[in-house]
């Protein structure tokens, strides 16, 4: 919610400024926000969305590997297939 400091500075304040994360924050959040800009008849406002995740329509790597290994095995072996 909204923080009871936050009233307090918008009486001393040019600006509304939210920041909310994407996915994560309640709607509650921009109705609140609305809210205030109203009721304290603030012009200038802004939200600051973070946590977005951009995707590239293309991408490109290069790569490269190294391994090795090592093995054991047991067992038997059948007389039909000497």
């Amino acid at each position: 919610g909204i923080v009871t400091d936050t009233k307090m500075i918008l009486k001393h304040s040019d600006i509304l400024l939210l920041t909310v994360r994407a996915n994560i924050a309640d709607k509650m959040f921009i109705t609140n926000f609305n809210k205030l800009k109203s009721e304290h008849d603030i012009a200038s406002t802004g939200i600051v969305l973070n946590g977005v995740k951009m995707y590239k329509g293309k991408d490109y790597g290069y790569g490269y590997g190294y391994g090795y290994g090592y093995g054991y095995g047991y067992g038997y072996e059948d007389e039909k297939n000497k």
